[in-house]
């Protein structure tokens, strides 16, 4: 199996009100440090809403997430190849 190449640590979300529309994705390197792993930002920030907060916030959570649900898939393929099965 391959090797995870990431960002190690968990992935929070960053959010800052007086950015509009974008989300920071980060990791705690340290007590005094933090890592910012990738931005989402709204497709429109200038006409900004509650509609498009709500779908670029989903898309920050799926991407803060990756890294979790890339293990889960990764035990599922271990668990396939060695009983040959999923269950």
């Amino acid at each position: 199996m391959k090797t995870y190449k990431g960002t190690k640590g968990e992935w929070l979300l960053d959010y800052y009100g007086n950015k509009g529309g974008v989300i920071d994705i980060v990791v705690d390197v340290n007590e005094d440090e933090i890592g910012q792993i990738a931005q989402v930002y709204s497709l429109q920030e200038t006409s900004y809403n509650t509609e498009q907060n709500e779908e670029h916030k989903a898309n920050a959570v799926l991407i803060a997430h990756a890294p979790n649900m890339l293990e889960v898939l990764q035990n599922i393929m271990k668990c396939y190849n060695e009983k040959g099965r999923l269950l």
